[in-house]
């Protein structure tokens, strides 16, 4: 071994060991499986700092955006008391982005319309995408991006996304929060009647257009109704039987949603391009027979989606904790969120941004939740810090408490933090 050999060992040591005595490890898109996670060598995914992390270490993550199914990092090592994962703070913003999105379609054909008087097909405002690859999740959400989102990981700010609507019925947008307008003859919401009875809703008529004047066939649709009044949490049914022109309809019940607090639920429909017939809208198209998959727009203004570029949301979680006390900083979770269990937290400047989607745009009549149930004391995280920390576009609240008139949208439960609480704000 020569004398710069070993100079170079020794610095490559002192670039890693870093801080007292723990360690500091690099984690880069320009890094590599065969990294040994030094500032020249970094790693190219978490999962490798955190697989070789001690108690007490450090896993530094270059800027960029962390999009790819092996950028879902597992922290789950009991012997691992504690760890901290932090992004690159040195540009302004939130510019360390774990992903829950990938590249949309890139493809689009112009659908027609078809005139009922004539019989005449025309151009429409509502575009068909290319069938996605083979394979591929459902989507659960659609943005439009800026177009600097690339599969290199470009550096982006968060702020370029722009939501688009899954198809639903009353008609409402997440670009301008009235989806959250629930009250009201033009609310995002219907209400049902004193008239309903467990498995079958009646709409009380007070919407304009309710759902006896809407025009549509409901059946086979996706009612979201908030059974969390009569049951355990927010559901999503499938409606069995319903009629234009009728103002009720049949669904089967979930099991633990059986109860008598029937009148006066807001619902509202998803989950069928039956419904896509505004602008700012999107639905999902699966051919049973072809198990192929597509999507569909209406774009603000009649827009080309092909002069656009397009993430769609296909992971749930980009980080999940178990039985270790992580400490998260400089960190953007965008279109993704993480779940920890029997997990101590601390967040510190950190941005979550449209982390939560139901997937009913697909079809799903189940609402997925974020947190699992905790079954004993022994689960509660006794020493979680939220500061700096922000959290934007849920498309639900984080406490029905807190979101009382916003009944539509209850999600986050079985969560309770004990601990320090300062400086978050929650942007629904």
């Amino acid at each position: 071994t020569t004398l710069s050999q070993m100079a170079s060992a020794v610095s490559s040591v002192l670039l890693v060991a870093t801080i007292g005595s723990s360690v500091q490890r690099h984690v880069s898109l320009s890094g590599s499986e065969s990294g040994d996670g030094t500032e020249a060598s970094p790693f190219r995914f978490l999962q490798q700092c955190v697989d070789v992390s001690t108690s007490g270490d450090v896993c530094a993550l270059a800027n960029g955006v962390y999009d790819t199914d092996r950028d879902v990092t597992v922290v789950d090592r009991p012997n691992l008391a504690s760890i901290t994962i932090r992004g690159d703070a040195s540009a302004a913003g939130f510019h360390t982005i774990l992903d829950g999105s990938v590249a949309g379609p890139t493809v689009w054909v112009p659908m027609t319309a078809v005139d009922s008087a004539t019989g005449r097909r025309s151009p429409s405002c509502v575009w068909e995408s290319a069938p996605l690859a083979a394979g591929s999740p459902l989507p659960a959400q659609l943005w439009i991006t800026n177009g600097q989102d690339t599969a290199s990981g470009d550096v982006v700010s968060t702020e370029s996304f722009e939501v688009l609507t899954p198809a639903r019925f009353p008609n409402a947008r997440l670009s301008d929060d009235s989806v959250f307008t629930a009250v009201g003859p033009n609310g995002s919401m219907l209400y049902s009647s004193k008239a309903s009875t467990f498995g079958e809703l009646v709409d009380d008529g007070t919407h304009t257009p309710s759902l006896a004047t809407s025009g549509l066939d409901v059946t086979g649709m996706v009612a979201v109704i908030p059974l969390g009044v009569m049951g355990d949490e927010l559901q999503g049914v499938r409606v069995t039987k319903h009629s234009k022109g009728v103002n009720h309809f049949s669904y089967t019940a979930l099991p633990g949603t059986t109860a008598s607090l029937h009148p006066n639920i807001p619902y509202y429909f998803e989950g069928d391009c039956g419904l896509l017939d505004s602008e700012d809208e999107w639905c999902v198209v699966r051919n049973a027979t072809t198990d192929s998959v597509r999507l569909r727009v209406w774009l603000v203004g009649c827009g080309d989606p092909n002069t656009l570029k397009f993430r769609v949301k296909r992971r749930q979680y980009a980080l999940n904790v178990s039985s270790t006390a992580v400490t998260l900083q400089n960190l953007t979770f965008r279109a993704t969120a993480f779940s920890a269990y029997r997990a101590d937290l601390v967040l510190d400047s950190v941005n979550l941004s449209f982390p939560t989607s139901s997937g009913r745009a697909a079809g799903a009549k189940r609402v997925t939740l974020d947190m699992d149930p905790l079954p004993t004391r022994a689960a509660v995280a006794s020493n979680s810090v939220l500061t700096r920390a922000n959290a934007r576009r849920f498309d639900r609240c984080a406490t029905s408490g807190a979101c009382a008139e916003h009944p539509e949208s209850w999600v986050i439960r079985h969560v309770q933090l004990v601990g320090r609480v300062g400086g978050f704000n929650l942007h629904i």
